[in-house]
């Protein structure tokens, strides 16, 4: 563990590296500086772009580009007969960095619904235990979405469960906190999707309300007239059990 001492030069000029120097609890002590290091080394170079600080050479401001990064958690529903893709609530996310994610059937709850059948690897759909993909995501430009290029033909809709890491060299974006959304469908005011992002900035795509916490519980139920329900006909008051 370090700790600090300060000191005042007491020899004058006879002795200009005499010192006595005062500890935490406020013994002091008679030192004399027999050696000294330069810390204080940083260019312009070594600090972030914009970013004032002072070196040894005085007062400068830094000009090197570090990328800043946006990360997404999310859970997306996806019903029978539709496309397995999610719509990122802000456009330029849809070109990721890194894209996670696992494919679970709907049971039940969504805290039941957590049997893997398929996963993404490198951008490669795959069923689970299995090494031969399926199928290859496409980043979708036109309606800036993610797409898995599989649809559910099954019987029981399915959660997609996504994790995506973009890096971004903007430092007027905001990356710094965890935002929660949820997604609801306009048509039937159904919570189809739910986010935890490091970002509450640019144009937003959909319809999102924040949400206190990211409860993944919020899937399947009714935002109506800025209340959460169980049933589409709001009568059904519902609260998240994490709040």
């Amino acid at each position: 563990m370090s700790k600090c001492i300060y000191g005042t030069p007491v020899g004058g000029g006879a002795s200009p590296k005499s010192y006595v120097l005062e500890m935490e609890d406020g013994t002091q002590l008679v030192g004399v500086l027999v050696d000294d290091v330069t810390v204080m080394t940083a260019t312009d170079n070594d600090v972030r772009e914009g970013l004032v600080y002072a070196s040894d050479s005085g007062v400068s401001t830094g000009t090197k580009v570090i990328p800043s990064y946006n990360t997404t958690e999310g859970t997306q529903l996806i019903p029978v007969g539709s496309t397995f893709m999610f719509t990122p609530r802000y456009p330029e996310l849809y070109d990721y960095t890194k894209l996670q994610a696992i494919i679970c059937p709907y049971n039940i709850s969504m805290s039941n619904s957590v049997s893997a059948e398929k996963v993404v690897i490198n951008d490669n759909v795959y069923e689970s235990f299995s090494a031969t993909s399926i199928s290859e995501i496409v980043k979708d430009s036109e309606n800036k979405q993610i797409n898995f290029g599989i649809t559910n033909t099954g019987d029981k809709p399915y959660i997609i469960r996504y994790f995506t890491y973009k890096e971004i060299i903007n430092m007027e974006k905001s990356m710094n906190y965890a935002y929660n959304y949820a997604e609801i469908d306009p048509a039937t005011g159904m919570c189809i999707q739910v986010i935890s992002t490091t970002t509450n900035e640019g144009g937003e795509q959909g319809v999102w309300v924040e949400i206190p916490v990211y409860d993944e519980e919020y899937i399947m139920k009714y935002y109506i007239n800025g209340n959460w329900y169980e049933d589409a006909e709001g009568t059904i008051p519902w609260t998240s059990s994490l709040i």
